[in-house]
């Protein structure tokens, strides 16, 4: 109950009083334990303590595995779920193992091109792409190409998640400056999208196309059809997801990326800095919020406001140094951007 109400903290605590009990009674418990575990994983996963639920959802596989009986698709699920949470910490080979696992579970059990083997493909693909190695952008889209394979093949090229595929392919096809590509794709999940009007998702994912098109728009130079495209997508996250949302976020951040390159420096940082705060209300310190402060300070630097530019290249500088991974590129950039306004003072 508690789990479909979005309690996810209640949740948790019922679920490790179930637990104990049903740990105190292993016989007669069964799947009721397991049931309990997975749930329990779910409710850490959508608390974000993704290491925790990492550890339960492995700990749900491992019992799995002294049941007698066939749990194919659960455990093809349970799978599925790991690798979601590895991926969310960045454990790309972990991630990439349990998608694998998954796809050969459902595989065996409900045939190659089903299906769910082409939504954990999808996964797949977003995961190569984001990982960044040489040649994802071509394993990605290899994966989409696949995926909507399978969805041509189960007459759901016209479905939501189709459309989801497509918006992904124009993401790549952008990135790789195929714009009249990216379009044709885009297009398509326009239609899609807006064949479904009134449904949350349809309603997000044309959010996420128009935010998709404003990148075009953006990477040609065309920033004033930028700008309508991106705040377009951000009346409807707002109306849809509301004011807290990520993707408000994101589409706050364009906004103000649009506005500075248009030199209209008061605007691009207050978008920023609303973009910023509802970051910071979903996540601790992450890149993404070092990135943010680097970006507000480049705005303010443009802007001659040297001073106030200086505490936010610190304060990212400074978050860059204690998070881990390769970041060795933006902590370099930061202290280039902090000793160019130190010698611009004449401070060398």
């Amino acid at each position: 109950v508690h789990i479909a109400m979005e309690k996810y903290s209640q949740a948790f605590n019922c679920l490790n009083e179930a637990i104990r009990v049903f740990d105190m009674f292993p016989d007669e418990a069964g799947s009721l334990l397991l049931d309990a575990v997975v749930m329990k994983g779910d409710s850490l996963f959508q608390l974000k303590d993704y290491p925790a639920s990492v550890a339960v959802f492995q700990e749900a596989v491992e019992m799995f595995s002294h049941f007698s009986q066939s749990y194919g698709e659960s455990v093809a699920t349970l799978y599925y779920k790991l690798g979601l949470a590895c991926s969310k910490m960045n454990a790309y080979e972990e991630a990439f193992a349990s998608f694998r696992q998954c796809i050969r579970v459902f595989s065996e059990d409900l045939g190659p091109d089903h299906l769910r083997v082409g939504d954990v493909m999808y996964d797949v693909g977003k995961l190569v792409y984001s990982h960044g190695e040489h040649g994802s952008a071509e394993k990605s889209m290899e994966c989409f190409k696949e995926v909507m394979r399978i969805y041509s093949l189960n007459k759901h090229q016209n479905h939501v998640r189709a459309a989801d595929v497509s918006v992904q392919m124009a993401t790549i096809h952008t990135d790789l400056g195929e714009y009249d590509e990216a379009r044709d794709a885009l297009k398509k999940a326009l239609k899609i999208y807006e064949g479904g009007i009134g449904e949350k998702t349809s309603l997000v994912g044309k959010g996420l196309t128009l935010q998709q098109i404003g990148r075009i728009h953006y990477a040609k130079n065309e920033f004033d059809q930028a700008l309508t495209s991106f705040k377009d997508a951000l009346q409807i996250f707002q109306d849809t997801l509301g004011e807290k949302d990520m993707n408000v976020s994101l589409a706050l951040s364009n906004i103000g990326i649009v506005h500075a390159r248009k030199s209209e420096h008061e605007k691009a940082v207050e978008m920023c800095t609303k973009a910023l705060k509802i970051r910071k209300l979903h996540f601790d310190d992450d890149q993404d919020i070092a990135d943010s402060l680097f970006n507000i300070a480049n705005i303010l630097d443009d802007w001659g406001r040297k001073d106030e530019a200086l505490i936010l290249f610190e304060k990212a500088l400074k978050l860059y140094k204690s998070l881990p991974g390769d970041l060795e590129i933006s902590q370099a950039n930061c202290q280039q951007r902090i000793g160019s306004i130190y010698w611009s003072k004449g401070n060398v």
